[in-house]
């Protein structure tokens, strides 16, 4: 997933160079005919103030989870690879309630 940014939103995460985002007709179906775009200019995380408040766009919800996929494979919080997860979403909760 990607999302393009306004000019206005505040990018927390980009897309190396040369990704490229693939468009199934269904979910999980690579080998069908897929879309394929190029990604430069779009983003993987965003925050934007919004009127007297504030909102964080993310085009991937795993790292806010804790699960277990298929029963063997730890995404998320469960991650080991992941150890950044907590601290991150800590620091966009912050960055969310202060003024």
């Amino acid at each position: 997933s990607a999302i393009k940014s306004k000019e206005s939103a505040i990018i927390i995460s980009t897309f190396p160079k040369g990704h490229k985002l693939y468009i199934p007709e269904k979910a999980w179906e690579f080998e069908s005919k897929c879309e394929i775009k190029e990604i430069d200019g779009y983003c993987m995380g965003l925050a934007l103030k919004y009127g007297k408040g504030k909102i964080i766009c993310m085009s991937e919800a795993a790292m806010f989870t804790a699960q277990i996929v298929q029963g063997k494979y730890p995404v998320g919080f469960n991650s080991p690879k992941a150890d950044n997860n907590i601290p991150f979403i800590l620091n966009l909760i912050h960055w969310l309630d202060s003024n």
